[in-house]
């Protein structure tokens, strides 16, 4: 892959976009911090959270600053359980395994 950072944007992009159109957008980040505390936020925050004020600001970050990108991604398969009985969540989880492939095919260069 020649330049991963043009998708990686375009995930950022794509993921909020789907979860707005599935109305599981939270709102505005609060101010400050935000704290994490378990896999995924799980124990302080619900998963829509964490997905829109942790993984798409820190995907952003990566994209600016041309950063490492992480060895491996599951956040799908956590999708997958989370939005199990949530009504149209399957964009949502689509872009979310699209991720996933991604960071699977940097990891094996």
């Amino acid at each position: 892959m020649s330049d991963p950072y043009p998708i990686a944007a375009e995930f950022a992009t794509n993921l909020e976009a789907a979860m707005r159109r599935a109305k599981m957008w939270p709102g505005e980040k609060p101010e400050g911090p935000i704290e994490v505390r378990g896999a995924f936020g799980m124990q302080n925050m619900a998963f829509e959270q964490w997905l829109a004020w942790v993984l798409i600001p820190r995907v952003q970050e990566l994209v600016a600053e041309r950063g490492a990108f992480p060895p491996s991604s599951s956040v799908a398969a956590h999708a997958a359980r989370e939005f199990d009985t949530v009504p149209n969540s399957d964009e949502v989880l689509r872009v979310l395994s699209g991720f996933d492939r991604f960071i699977q095919q940097l990891a094996r260069g």
